[in-house]
């Protein structure tokens, strides 16, 4: 089943907007006053197609940490994990992170540890430690929230089945009842409760029905915690990654986030996608700063969820672009907060919480509950079942305040499944060819059989299919795309290529428009097999953002 089309979005959106403390300050007195429109960023978020290189020092690096407000301590590098890579590291202090081979190194050190696993072949990428930032407002008590998203008598996935969610987050305190029994913390958590948002959060997500206080979208879900601290960089958020997805969670939420990107995270996020983990985060609170594209919200597979307020129109401050997938309760939520930090005045443990960092949870919740209730579903499957499924608001259609709607756990659970999207994640060559992971993909294709098979492409969340394709031997290889909604085009790089934007290593490509056909034939004429990488886009020049497709490689009589 398709989605609806992810369409270019138009500019201004109008909202009626405030900012934070004016919300607070206005609880229960009637509609805040409307701002003046703030611009949507209806162009495709900068993706990172390549790995980094950034050093201390240069102007990319000042530039990095500039546009990100700062730095967390120490230097991210990616290296191939060796014994080589460890003995340098233990020389010179560098930390290992990930099983994917993300280290943080003290500054001063990383031109050294850099330049070490260069000469042995083992450095794949490098870059500051960026720092990441809750994406939350406080706000004054009151209540609503799950009752928007689901029926009161959905308390538990209908199979009886159970599946753990992931949050990476302040430190949970589970001296609040709603959280006691439900949180565990992952090697490496910050062990002292630093604050609020963690535990407000964990919440939304998940808090017992106990009675009393807050219930949370998917009730008494075991929640596996990596906690950090209050400055945390992009290292820690990668480490996080990589902590949750080893613990077997079926969705992590992240509500957190900057406008600068970072690779060590876009990797970890990647992976965590082929291993099944269905990965949300908070779209931001910039509507009023021109909705800049928040890093990972935006990243290819993460769903991005934006804030509605009780009467579910937007809420003012929620971010707005062509990122966003879906909406939930942000603006007034009822929440659990530890009471070192209940400063609304009436101290019991409870507060009314701002922010998409809220709106994140829920669907994080959701997305759990799914995975629990349809255990078949791959996690991109569950991610297009909640944005099928979801209620339609603001704008008719797929738009920038909301994406596809405000997540609907009832009509979740019975939305058809749509299909399966193969071989992700395969966004770009490094994703397939051994780079960013440890060994290439198998081929697609190996001229023994007629290959066949549906996938589709959205310039935001799965910007590209690229496929590892092995010619055989003198041999001749046709390879057809044909289109089931949107304009995709097909291309084919050499083997020698290391990303799509080297246009010169393209050897064939077909850019037919609407429903044609695009075909392209590979002649193979050497005495021994080559590889070649086919790639699905969407043609630019069209209005829709999305595009499905039937990729089919059939081998035919060579000829010189």
């Amino acid at each position: 089943m398709p989605l609806r089309p992810r369409l270019r979005l138009p500019v201004p959106v109008p909202r009626a907007a405030a900012p934070p403390l004016l919300i607070a300050l206005l609880a229960g007195t009637g509609p805040a006053p409307a701002q003046a429109a703030a611009t949507v960023s209806a162009a495709r978020p900068a993706v990172l197609t390549a790995t980094p290189f950034v050093l201390p020092g240069s102007a990319a690096a000042r530039a990095d940490v500039r546009a990100a407000g700062g730095a967390a301590p120490g230097w991210v590098v990616g290296a191939r994990p060796s014994a080589r890579t460890r003995a340098l590291a233990a020389r010179l202090g560098a930390r290992q992170v990930t099983a994917l081979g993300t280290f943080v190194v003290p500054a001063a050190r990383a031109r050294a540890f850099a330049d070490g696993l260069r000469q042995t072949g083992l450095l794949v990428f490098a870059e500051p430690n960026v720092r990441r930032a809750p994406r939350a407002f406080e706000a004054a008590p009151g209540g609503w929230s799950r009752g928007a998203i689901a029926s009161p008598g959905l308390l538990a996935p209908p199979n009886g089945a159970a599946r753990a969610a992931g949050m990476i987050d302040q430190r949970i305190d589970t001296t609040r009842p709603d959280l006691a029994s439900s949180v565990t913390f992952l090697a490496g958590s910050e062990p002292e409760v630093q604050g609020g948002h963690g535990t407000e959060g964990a919440s939304v997500l998940g808090a017992a029905l106990d009675g009393e206080g807050v219930l949370g979208t998917y009730p008494g879900v075991h929640i596996d915690e990596y906690a950090i601290p209050l400055d945390f960089g992009c290292a820690d958020s990668a480490a996080g990654i990589d902590a949750v997805r080893r613990s077997g969670v079926a969705a992590l939420n992240m509500s957190y986030g900057s406008t600068t990107p970072c690779f060590a995270e876009f990797r970890e996020l990647q992976y965590a996608l082929a291993q099944g983990v269905v990965a949300v985060a908070a779209a931001g609170n910039e509507f009023s700063d021109g909705n800049p594209v928040e890093y990972p919200a935006t990243l290819p597979h993460v769903l991005s969820v934006a804030a509605v307020a009780p009467d579910l129109a937007t809420a003012g401050f929620s971010t707005a672009n062509a990122a966003v997938d879906l909406a939930a309760p942000g603006e007034a939520v009822p929440v659990d907060v530890p009471l070192a930090f209940d400063t609304d005045g009436h101290p019991d443990g409870f507060t009314l919480a701002d922010g998409t960092s809220f709106a994140a949870p829920a669907v994080t919740g959701a997305a759990a509950f799914v995975k629990a209730a349809r255990p078949g579903l791959s996690a991109g499957q569950v991610a297009d079942v909640l944005r099928l499924s979801a209620t339609d608001v603001d704008r008719k259609g797929y738009d920038a305040n909301t994406g596809y709607g405000v997540v609907n756990l009832d009509k979740a659970l019975t939305t058809p499944a749509p299909r399966r999207d193969p071989l992700e994640p395969n966004d770009e060559i490094m994703w397939v060819d051994g780079t960013a992971f440890a060994k290439a993909d198998r081929p697609v294709y190996d001229g023994r059989r007629r290959v066949s098979f549906p996938a589709s492409v959205d310039q935001v969340e799965d910007p590209m299919d690229v496929y590892r394709v092995k010619l055989p031997r003198r041999s001749r290889t046709v390879i057809s795309l044909r289109p089931s909604y949107g304009d995709p085009d097909l291309a084919v790089y050499r083997s020698s290529a290391t990303d799509t934007a080297q246009t010169g290593k393209v050897i064939a490509a077909s850019h037919r428009s609407g429903t044609a056909t695009d075909r392209v034939t590979l002649l193979n004429r050497a005495g021994v097999y080559a590889i070649t990488y086919v790639v699905v886009s969407i043609d630019r020049r069209v209005r829709n953002l999305a595009a499905g497709y039937t990729l089919t490689l059939t081998k035919q009589p060579f000829r010189w």
